[in-house]
C-alpha cells in the first residue's frame, strides 16, 4: 500500500523544493527510496531517477521550452522595459519575439506561421511568475512627451504663480477644474505583457 501511494503522486503536486529534501534524505541514507517519497510527497519513479543521476535535480516536468532559461529572462527583461516606455508587447508580439529568438539561432523548433503557439505562451508565462497581462492606459505622443519632471515641474511653477499673483491661493472655492470634451483622439490600445504590481501600465498612440 505504501510503495501504491508513492507511485501515485501525480504530476505538479510536487515542488522542488520537497525533491530535492528527499533525496536528500534518500543519500543520506536516512530514509529509503519508498520512505522519502511518503514522507515528502513526490513520485517514487522521479525521485529514483534524480538519485541515480539519470535526471538532473532541475530538470523540468514536461515538454521542452525551445526557448533557452537564459533566452526567456532576456525576453522577460524586454517585456518589461517596452512596457516602462509605452510600447508593452502583446501576446501576439511575445509569440513573435520567441519566434524570431530561434530563428536567428538557426535551431530546429516547432513554432509555424511566424510566431510561437499559444501552449509555449502560456508555459512561458507560467515561468515567468512578475510578468501578467495588462489593460494599459492610452496615452498620446504629445502627452508623452511631457511626462518627464522636468517639464512637469515647470508647469506646476507656473501654475503657483499665476495662482499667487491673482491671490488664488487662498481662495480654493474660486479655483476650477475643467476636462476634455469626451471624444477621444486616442484609440484603445490591446493589453500588453507588464510587471505584477505595476499601476497605470502606459501604452503610447500615435494621436499627436
Amino acid at each position: 500500500q505504501q510503495l501504491e501511494m508513492a507511485s501515485k503522486v501525480k504530476r505538479k503536486q510536487w515542488n522542488q523544493e520537497s525533491m530535492e529534501e528527499a533525496c536528500k534524505a534518500v543519500k543520506n541514507e536516512s530514509m529509503s527510496l519508498r520512505e522519502a517519497a511518503i514522507s515528502y510527497n513526490v513520485p517514487l519513479e522521479t525521485l529514483q531517477r534524480r538519485v541515480a543521476g539519470t535526471v538532473k535535480m532541475n530538470c523540468r516536468s514536461g515538454p521542452p521550452t525551445i526557448l533557452t532559461d537564459e533566452e526567456e529572462a532576456r525576453l522577460a527583461e524586454y517585456c518589461v522595459s517596452m512596457a516602462d516606455m509605452g510600447f508593452g508587447l502583446t501576446r501576439e508580439g511575445v509569440m513573435a519575439m520567441a519566434y524570431a529568438i530561434v530563428e536567428k539561432t538557426g535551431r530546429d523548433h516547432p513554432f509555424k506561421s511566424g510566431h510561437a503557439g499559444r501552449g509555449w505562451y502560456e508555459g512561458f508565462m507560467s515561468r515567468q511568475p512578475l510578468l501578467t497581462l495588462h489593460c494599459p492606459q492610452a496615452m498620446s505622443y504629445a502627452r508623452a512627451l511631457c511626462a518627464n519632471k522636468e517639464r512637469i515641474d515647470d508647469f506646476f511653477a507656473k501654475l503657483g504663480a499665476i495662482f499667487s499673483r491673482l491671490n488664488l491661493i487662498s481662495k480654493p472655492s474660486q479655483i476650477l477644474n475643467a476636462d476634455e470634451t469626451g471624444v477621444t483622439i486616442v484609440h484603445k490600445p490591446s493589453k500588453v505583457i507588464a510587471q505584477v504590481g505595476r499601476h497605470n501600465v502606459p501604452a503610447i498612440t500615435s494621436a499627436k
